[in-house]
């Protein structure tokens, strides 16, 4: 007797046809915990830069057990109350579905004994170990939006609240999502020019409008434009290169430019030519550090001038003892600066000056400086002779006698 024709099936999970998972069978429990498994590692917070990431990771989740089947899937929301064939996906088309729509929907099955009540419970495990910290905060202040009657818990609804505080759906219209996609040059930057995030931004946006049975045909236009505001030369480079191949006529679809975009972007990382800098930037560069290194060494050369400048200019003042008139018994000993030889000149000395330090000998002195016309030194200086004539008389007074009284004793 020839056995009966096995079902064919992609998963184990679509192979069970829609038949409820009995939770005392190993194998039923083993599938219902990789259904509400995390999508990723990484988690959600519920941000408009990781929903398009979130959103695909999802797709192949509800794809794998059966979620958005479009004969038994719990995706497939009834948008014409007059006609209930008539559905659509929400994973797709969130943006058309109305969160009234589903909330109906979900009346009809959520509190019975089906598979379709165990799958929406799975969707929304899964779309909650899925979140992160700050994702959950966002989320559990709507808990009685996807809370249906009997306390049963809503994966349809809280997918739809999810889109909705990623803000992508009520508050992003189709003008908002157009307005955008026109502005791509000024998101560039905030991104630091990192293709790959770019590429995933722009693709929201798309799926955005699709979601709301809208499309953009200045796409391409819009994408050159922002790929032109790229840090990188050489890739803006290759970017107008492409936009002159299709205004020649060659044709470009928009994924075509975005996958050649990230292929080139991913080269140069690879490379270490992201955002080096170019020819002209390097010989600037050079001319930079040349122009330091000159002014470093100026600066060293005129600390070196300035000590050298110090010590020679110390060199060119008088010493500290040229203001004062020599110990009696050096009186007659001349000392040394500027390699010449001064002598204390004082009648004393055998001089007719007043009691000066001079180059001349005392016994040369001629007295040059007191002659009629020529004395032309201020009287403070005058003054100062006088006081250091005296002093010197009074020092000599006072050896004579310490000489003296020396000698008695």
């Amino acid at each position: 007797m020839a056995e009966p024709p096995v079902p064919f099936a992609l998963t184990p999970a679509q192979a069970s046809g829609g038949s409820i998972l009995d939770q005392r069978n190993a194998g039923d429990r083993k599938l219902y915990h990789k259904a509400v498994a995390k999508l990723s590692d990484e988690l959600f917070d519920c941000s408009p830069e990781g929903l398009f990431q979130f959103l695909r990771s999802l797709e192949d989740r509800a794809y794998e057990y059966g979620w958005n089947d479009e004969a038994t899937g719990i995706m497939m929301i009834p948008t014409n109350p007059e006609n209930p064939e008539e559905l659509a996906n929400l994973l797709t088309n969130y943006g058309e579905v109305k969160m009234q729509e589903v909330r109906t929907f979900e009346t009809t099955y959520i509190n019975t004994q089906s598979r379709a009540a165990q799958d929406t419970h799975m969707l929304y495990s899964c779309i909650m170990n899925s979140l992160s910290k700050e994702g959950k905060t966002k989320i559990h202040v709507w808990r009685d939006q996807y809370t249906m009657p009997g306390g049963y818990k809503s994966g349809n609804l809280l997918l739809k609240i999810v889109i909705r505080e990623s803000h992508l759906d009520t508050n992003a219209t189709t003008s908002v999502l157009r307005l955008k996609l026109s502005a791509l040059d000024t998101y560039m930057p905030k991104v630091n020019s990192d293709i790959v995030k770019f590429n995933t931004y722009v693709r929201l946006l798309l799926d955005s409008l699709a979601a709301r049975g809208e499309e953009s045909s200045d796409t391409l236009v819009n994408l050159f434009k922002g790929y032109q505001a790229a840090s990188d030369k050489p890739f803006t480079d290759y970017v107008n290169r492409l936009q002159e191949s299709h205004d020649d006529g060659n044709t470009m679809t928009p994924d075509v430019l975005m996958q050649r975009a990230v292929d080139k972007y991913k080269n140069l990382k690879q490379a270490g030519k992201w955002n080096a800098p170019t020819d002209e930037e390097e010989k600037i560069l050079a001319l930079e550090t040349k122009l330091r290194s000159l002014q470093k060494k100026k600066g060293n050369n005129q600390k070196e001038d300035k000590k050298k400048g110090g010590k020679d200019k110390k060199k060119s003042f008088l010493p500290t003892w040229h203001k004062k008139p020599p110990k009696p018994e050096e009186l007659k000993k001349p000392r040394e600066h500027n390699n010449k030889k001064w002598y204390w000149c004082c009648p004393e000395t055998g001089g007719k000056c007043n009691g000066v330090w001079r180059t001349h000998k005392p016994s040369e002195c001629r007295g040059a400086m007191f002659k009629a016309g020529q004395n032309k030194r201020p009287r403070e200086e005058n003054a100062k002779d006088n006081r250091a004539l005296k002093i010197a008389r009074a020092i000599t007074a006072t050896a004579k006698e310490v000489t003296t009284s020396s000698d008695e004793e």
